[in-house]
């Protein structure tokens, strides 16, 4: 399957003044011809931009399809980046029950804890790529193999374009008997 373009052209009816259209729009827009996970990361984003709130989510969805609700309903704000959402997303795809942003003592707050035993940090080099950072990141890791918990990290390209290995990871860690099986 060829991979989706990244850029879509809609024409929409705009005034002369105000060639953009709104938030609302362009996301209605976008779940109509995105993938759900894309369009899931575009609203958390927008929530936790302050770009959308909760009743303009629901006049969202009010104005979609009724057989697109289920993606504005899997908005959320707690997610930090878009490979959060992409994740939270897929996590929620695979039916595993995980927790996002959960704090542990000596650890501070982690990205997700799946099944109450596998940490998954998603690393974006922005905020993981100098000397103090890296640093502090083996340090969770110790804390958290002290706590008995088990950390997968992944980046962005990971969970973007190798989704697959990524699955299998998550899946080999929590011990689910096909995840050897899987493609």
């Amino acid at each position: 399957m060829p991979p989706a373009p990244a850029c879509v052209l809609h024409w929409h009816r705009a005034t002369i003044d105000r060639p953009v259209v709104d938030t609302i729009t362009a996301l209605r827009q976008m779940a109509k011809c995105r993938p759900a996970d894309q369009t899931v990361a575009a609203l958390d984003s927008a929530l936790r931009e302050g770009l959308l709130d909760r009743s303009r989510l629901r006049e969202l969805r009010d104005s979609l399809p009724a057989r697109l609700h289920h993606i504005v309903d899997r908005a959320d704000a707690r997610s930090e980046s878009i490979v959060e959402s992409l994740l939270r997303y897929r996590l929620q795809e695979l039916e595993l029950h995980f927790e996002l942003q959960v704090t542990l003592p000596g650890v501070g707050r982690v990205d997700f804890l799946v099944e109450s035993r596998l940490v998954i940090e998603v690393d974006g080099w922005a905020y993981h790529g100098d000397r103090d950072a890296f640093e502090e990141d083996r340090r969770r890791d110790a804390v958290l193999a002290a706590l008995d918990r088990r950390v997968l990290r992944f980046t962005y390209r990971q969970v973007t374009q190798g989704w697959m290995q990524v699955r299998r990871a998550i899946l080999a860690a929590l011990d689910v008997p096909s995840a050897g099986r899987l493609p």
